[in-house]
Formats: structure tokens, sequence, C-alpha cells
């Protein structure tokens, strides 16, 4: 063969596989073909990237996305599924292996701190579904993240009941869930993350009239056992007991006509176990049957939870030895259960210090932020030290417990990585700032709230606080500006009216 014949072969061969491909199925052949082995190509490169000993900067991250939208630009449309519902196979292959690859880009973007670029991908792929409900669905939820990458917490509420009103949850495949049927505890989670327990439980109502509806249409089996379990869930934490035995009781008949499904059975046992202690005067029984639940489902998610539970029955009886027994047990059992350890230690901390061991109370707390940065309730232990001394009259000790405080949250802050908790633990300090009265640490403070969680409804009632502290410290003109800025930032908040008279009388 010769030289010039060997260049030529890999064009040549090129050639004839795209003719080839062509010919089964014409240009939507050759273009889904196209797109596949980009694709592949695209996971191929995150794949390697992933088992590097360093996890991808940044840098590397966005080089991956270019990877996965060469598809789109390879492809770029329009696409014949999303104007007809009749739409071949082929031409719906073709839009689904765009939507894949542009919602691994968008993730890549949300990793690498650029959720602007996926919302945009997102409303590009929204526009490019059409009738096709998959791609539709794909692109809501690439929205939703984006909104949660952004911080933008209630547009991204908004979009989680969007979703729940427009799409159905679907049958799903063995040992998951369609995550469709996690959004309404999704949005209660955010809610409370946002500090608004109100809301919450408003939510929580609404959760259990959505997973009520479900059930009056036809469902399949599994379906109908996932909607049963959350709605089970639902009506405990809403302490509505004979809801929850009746959704117990219907939940263990469809476990046992279908065998499949009795992986499931821990949930129900955790549920009957729960109520059985919580209505009990002596609540030993009903703790001793959330206990066997780690011997009998050693693998489940509920082991932890009910060992937990079984010392929240015991403290709420007052048996204060038996709620620390159980709460110490969950912290050497399940150590790396993030859900539960971190709460298992606040409660032991509290338990501690009604059993008047306060030494050991302080330093449960002073070590939770430490040991679990990343949860919830670490923004809670430093104010529950200040709290103490304050319960106790001690002012100048709380006063002393100030820098500890304060240096606790910024290492918190340090560490949050994902900001989940940032506005929490800003609220915090805020908290301790204002009861030291240091103007310069709020105005500080409240330039970080604005910089970094500008929209949060937390920051939004910081603005409201600190212009009356501007106010009072005689700054007339931070507090004006504060309330500037709050219309300016939260123009639908029902306060409008207030800020607006308030803005008057400060004569700006």
């Amino acid at each position: 063969m010769t030289a010039t014949a060997r260049r030529m072969r890999g064009p040549l061969l090129a050639a004839a596989v795209l003719l080839f491909v062509s010919g089964c199925g014409g240009q939507e052949r050759a273009a889904l073909f196209r797109a596949e082995r980009l694709l592949f190509q695209a996971g191929r490169a995150e794949a390697r990237a992933r088992l590097s000993p360093a996890p991808p900067d940044t840098a590397t991250l966005m080089r991956l996305r270019e990877e996965f939208l060469k598809v789109r630009r390879a492809v770029p449309g329009p696409y014949a599924a999303a104007k007809d519902s009749g739409a071949s196979q082929l031409s719906k292959d073709l839009l689904r292996a765009v939507a894949t690859a542009e919602a691994s880009a968008a993730r890549l973007a949300i990793n690498a701190r650029r959720p602007k670029l996926a919302l945009k991908a997102a409303e590009q792929l929204a526009a490019d579904a059409g009738e096709d409900s998959i791609t539709g669905r794909q692109a809501i939820f690439m929205k939703l993240a984006a909104y949660q990458g952004m911080r933008r917490f209630e547009d991204a509420i908004k979009t989680m009941k969007e979703i729940l009103s427009r799409y159905s949850p679907a049958t799903p495949p063995e040992n998951g869930q369609d995550p469709i049927l996690a959004l309404p505890e999704t949005i209660i989670s955010l809610r409370r993350n946002l500090g608004d327990e109100a809301g919450a439980t408003r939510e929580q109502r609404v959760a259990l009239e959505y997973y009520e509806s479900l059930l009056e249409r036809p469902l399949t089996p599994v379906l109908e056992a996932h909607v049963r379990a959350r709605l089970l869930k639902t009506a405990l934490e809403l302490d509505m007991p004979g809801k929850a035995y009746a959704q117990a009781d219907d939940l263990e008949r469809l476990i046992g006509a279908n065998p499949s499904l009795k992986p499931m059975m821990a949930g129900v046992a955790f549920a009957k176990a729960k109520m059985r202690a919580a209505m009990d005067r002596d609540p030993s029984e009903g703790a001793a049957l959330l206990e066997r639940i780690g011997t009998d489902y050693p693998g489940s998610p509920y082991a932890a939870r009910a060992l937990f539970e079984a010392g929240v029955e015991f403290e709420k009886k007052s048996r204060l030895p038996q709620a620390r027994d159980r709460y110490q047990a969950v912290l050497q059992r399940y150590p790396d259960n993030e859900d539960v350890a971190p709460l298992a230690m606040y409660r032991l901390a509290l338990v501690e210090e009604k059993m008047n061991d306060w030494a050991g109370a302080k330093a449960t707390l002073e070590d939770l932020p430490h040991r679990y940065p990343d949860s919830r309730i670490a923004a809670e232990a430093p104010i529950a030290v200040i709290q103490h001394y304050a319960r106790d009259n001690r002012k100048t000790a709380a006063r002393q417990y100030f820098p500890r405080a304060l240096d606790t949250y910024r290492g918190l802050l340090s560490r949050d990585s994902t900001g989940r908790y940032s506005a929490l633990h800003r609220l915090k300090m805020f908290q301790i700032l204002k009861a030291d009265e240091d103007s310069t640490g709020l105005y500080e403070l409240m330039d970080d709230m604005l910089r970094h969680d500008p929209r949060h409804p937390i920051t939004a009632g910081a603005l409201l606080e600190i212009s009356k502290e501007a106010d009072r410290f005689g700054n007339r003109a931070r507090a004006i500006g504060y309330l500037r800025r709050f219309l300016q930032d939260f123009p639908q908040s029902p306060m409008v009216a207030d800020v607006r008279r308030r803005l008057k009388s400060l004569g700006g």
C-alpha cells in the first residue's frame, strides 16, 4: 500500500461508515451516530478525570463540559421529535442524546460554580423539547438544579411545584424511585434551611395532600408502595397517628402481596414502633421495638434513625439516663450517618445539661461543629452555650464566650464549600454581634450577607433589623441605605409598605 493510499484509508473508512448508516435510516441515523459517539467520548473523558487522585478543579470541570457541548454543536437541530408526537424513534433518540449531553454539561457547570450557564442550557433544552415530555422533564430538573446552585431558593421552590403539577411520578426501576416523589420533602427541607419553620409545616400539609391525591389514581404496586411510604412518613411528622397507622397497615399488606417490596418493611416497623413509644406512658416497649430495627434490618436507613427516636421518646418522658444512653449509642454505632448522628450529639448535650453535667454538655456542644461541620444543627451549638449562661443569669460568662462562638462560625463558613448553611451561620453571628452592640462588626457582616446571600430570606430579615440598629447607633444614612436595599432586592415582600413608611419617617 502506498503512502498516499494509507493517508486516504482513514477518511475513506469514515465515509463508508456514514454511507452505510445513512443508507439504513438517512440523515437522522447518521446524526444519531455522531451524537452517541461524541456522548460516549465525553463520558469516557469525565470518567478518566474522576479517577485521578485529586478531584477535578474548576478549569478541568469546564473543559469536560466542553466535551459534552460538542454533541449539540454536531447536531444543532431543530429536532423533529420536538414538533411531532408521532416522530420516529430515531428522532426521539437523537433529541434525548442531546438532552443527556446537555444535562451532563449543566451538572459540570454547577460543580464549577457557574450555575448561570446551566440555567441558560436548561432554557434552551426546554425550547428544544417541544412535545417530548421526557426531554421536557429533563430540562426542568436542570433548571431546578441551576436555581439551587444560584441560591435562588424561592425560584427553586416554584420550579419544584411546577414539576409536581406538570408531571406524574413513574414506576421506578428496581431498587430506585422516581425523583419527583422526593420533591415535597425537598421543599420542606429547604423551607427549614431558610429558617421558615411555619412555612415548612405548611408544606408538610401540602405534601400530605399531594401523596393522598396520587393514591386516587391507578398505580402499579411498586409505585403505590413508594407513595404510601412517603405518606406514612409525612403523617408521622405531622403527628397524625390515626392516618399513620392506617398507612402502615396498608403498606404492610402491599408488601406481603409483593415479595419484591420486602426491603420496605423496615419503614413500616419503624413507624409502628415509634407510634407505640410515643403513645405509651412508659416508652420502654416501643423503644425496644425501635432498637430491634438495627438488628432486624441492619442495612436499612431506618436503623440509626430508630435508635435516635428511642432516645427522643425517653427524653420526652424525662427518662434522661436512658435517653443519654441511646444518643451515645447512635454516635458509637453510626458515627458517619450525617442525617442522624449530629442530631444525636446535640440532644446528648441537652440531656447532659438537664442532668446537671454542664462540663460534659459544654464539651459536647463545642465538639459538635468540628465533628459535623456540614450539618444544620452545628449552627445551634455555640448559641446553646451562650443561652445556658443567659438562663443562669451569668451575663459576663455569656459575653466572654462571644469571641469563641464567632470564631466557631467563621470556621464553619470556611468549611461550607456549597454555602448550604452560610446564611444561617451569619444569622447566628448577627445575633451575637447585636447582643455585643458591635456596630462595626454588624456592618461588616451585613456586607458579607449581601455579597454571598443577597436574596436569601435571612438576609431580608437582617436588612430590616440592621436598619433599626444603625438608627439606634446614630447612623441614619446607613439605616436609610439598608431599607432602600431591601426594597431593591425584595420588591415582592409583604413588608414593602412598612419599609416605605419607615423610610419616609427617616427622611429617605
